[in-house]
């Protein structure tokens, strides 16, 4: 029974991703809406741009692109299958390592709720081991810790009573 039920919860993160791509890819298509002729008038004093051109960035926007261009992005999306509903979630690379809390939406994470993890930082860590993945549970603020999660190597974790499901 509870093979069926992982496989349930697989095939559901399977098409849970794949309707989040879907998605993220048409808001990506709206967001880069066509140029609207009120946008292209040009007046009589300036010389038509030609779209070939481009203008150069300004030292605001040079120095942001280097940030983002130095920094590494790690991103997972983690599904809760733990019976219970979350209150926190926290990860951390090693024993060493402080804690790194990441945000719950209206700070509750349910009960076969999926959500994206997203790290960025000039150097993400990559632990021999796997990672220690936190969870607190809504009901009772007890915490249970996940050792050797595999956040580095693998796009999508189902958190269960049993461990980690990749």
């Amino acid at each position: 029974m509870k093979k069926h039920i992982r496989t349930l919860i697989l095939v559901t993160v399977v098409s849970l991703t794949f309707g989040l791509i879907t998605a993220c890819n048409n808001k990506k298509e709206e967001a880069s809406s066509p140029v609207t002729a009120t946008e292209t008038e040009e007046t009589q004093d300036e010389p038509p741009i030609s779209e070939e051109t481009e203008t150069p960035p300004t030292t605001e926007q040079t120095s942001e692109n280097e940030q983002t261009a130095e920094k590494e992005t790690l991103m997972v999306e983690l599904g809760n299958d733990m019976g219970h509903n979350l209150s926190a979630l926290w990860i951390r690379a090693t024993e060493k390592d402080e804690w790194t809390e990441i945000a719950l939406e209206n700070n509750v994470w349910q009960t076969g709720y999926l959500i994206p993890v997203k790290l960025q930082a000039d150097s993400i860590p990559n632990p021999e081991n796997g990672w220690q993945v936190k969870i607190e549970y809504a009901d009772d603020n007890t915490t249970h810790i996940f050792q050797d999660v595999l956040l580095n190597t693998k796009t999508s974790i189902i958190l269960t009573e049993d461990g980690p499901i990749y």
